[in-house]
């Protein structure tokens, strides 16, 4: 299937929140002890050869670098996500960023699996952060996907080789992986 992404436009918003609404239940996630609402953030639309929304991503920036906020795909394994989190990567290095990075819970193996096969590394867990963001979403599930206990946020990141750093690289690779028991990153739901 032929896949474009483009920055999402008032003509691909009600698909967009449709999707937000399926994934998410409406447009709000909770992601490092913050409530986000995805209609406010700059979203990259994922749109077939017919014109219709299949995927999207919402993102933002800070000093880290660019942050996935939340992606999405219409139906999984079709190549979507691939060209979001692409698409993504380049806005990044164009804006001269060298970071990429997002979370996502302790219980979506899914996820995980798909961000490290594309490059990512695991740099950080939140240990009770989606404990912490059932007080703000409290329709946040205790038990996740597989019967796994849902209560942690792992943080990944892909570096984009800009200013020096060379793609995919961890800028300092001695932290593999630490835990934080207080506030910090925290995965998207």
């Amino acid at each position: 299937m032929a896949i474009e992404v483009r920055a999402a436009g008032p003509a691909e918003r009600t698909a967009v929140d449709a999707l937000h609404e399926r994934e998410w239940g409406g447009p709000y996630v909770i992601a490092h002890d913050t409530r986000y609402d995805l209609r406010t953030l700059p979203t990259l639309a994922a749109v077939d050869g017919a014109g219709a929304v299949v995927g999207a991503l919402a993102h933002r920036v800070d000093a880290e670098g660019l942050e996935v906020v939340s992606v999405v795909a219409a139906v999984s394994g079709g190549g979507v996500g691939t060209a979001l989190l692409s698409a993504a990567t380049a806005t990044a290095a164009a804006a001269g960023l060298t970071r990429v990075w997002l979370i996502t819970s302790n219980d979506n193996l899914r996820a995980l699996r798909f961000y490290q096969r594309r490059g990512m590394r695991l740099v950080r867990v939140d240990r009770g952060a989606v404990d912490r963001a059932r007080l703000l979403k409290p329709e946040i599930p205790v038990v996740g996907e597989d019967g796994i206990p849902l209560h942690d946020e792992v943080v990944l990141e892909l570096l984009t080789g800009v200013q020096g750093q060379p793609a995919g690289r961890s800028a300092a690779p001695w932290i593999s992986l630490t835990t934080d028991d207080g506030p910090g990153r925290g995965g998207p739901r």
